[in-house]
This record gives C-alpha cells, sequence and structure tokens, in this order.
C-alpha cells in the first residue's frame, strides 16, 4: 500500500470514528475500533506459499536456537557443579 492511499484510509477512518469519538458510552467507541481493525486485517493481503515456507522456517529455527540455549545453559551448570571434566588432575 502506497503512502497516498493510505492517508486517504486514515483520513476516512477518522472521520467515520469522529461521531463515536463525541458518545457516552465507551463500548460504542471499543466496538467502532475493533470493527476497523477486524476490516484492516481481512484487507490485508493473504500471504503466499513462499511467506508461508519462510515462516516455518523461521519459527523451527527460534526453536532449534532455544533448545539450543537452553543445552548451553544446562552444560554450565553441569561445568559449574561438576567443574570442568578435561582439567582432572590425573587427566594426562
Amino acid at each position: 500500500m502506497n503512502m497516498r492511499s493510505l492517508q486517504k484510509w486514515m483520513t476516512i477512518g477518522t472521520l467515520a470514528l469522529a461521531p463515536l469519538a463525541y458518545a457516552q458510552s465507551p463500548e460504542a467507541l471499543d466496538r467502532g475500533m475493533q470493527t476497523s481493525v477486524d476490516e484492516a486485517l481481512t484487507a490485508t493481503p493473504p500471504k503466499t506459499a513462499e511467506e508461508q515456507q519462510i515462516e516455518a522456517l523461521s519459527k523451527e529455527l527460534d526453536g532449534i536456537r532455544a533448545e539450543l540455549d537452553a543445552r548451553r545453559a544446562r552444560d554450565d551448570q553441569r561445568e559449574l557443579l561438576l567443574g570442568d571434566p578435561n582439567s582432572h588432575p590425573l587427566w594426562p
């Protein structure tokens, strides 16, 4: 969406919500805001297959990173408790 159309829709949105701003009950404003959010979300273009694949791979990579961080933290805790296994005095 280019900037000009964004400005146009922002103006239309503010004009549409202006009467709700003067309403006495906050429920009307909340309902109007939720409706505008719902319409904005449905107006976004659907993700392509490539974007979905990239998102899935990114989530998988985040999971692997979290698992690696947890393993490193466990190894660090083990090393703090037991010491470095390679620095034993009887180790050649």
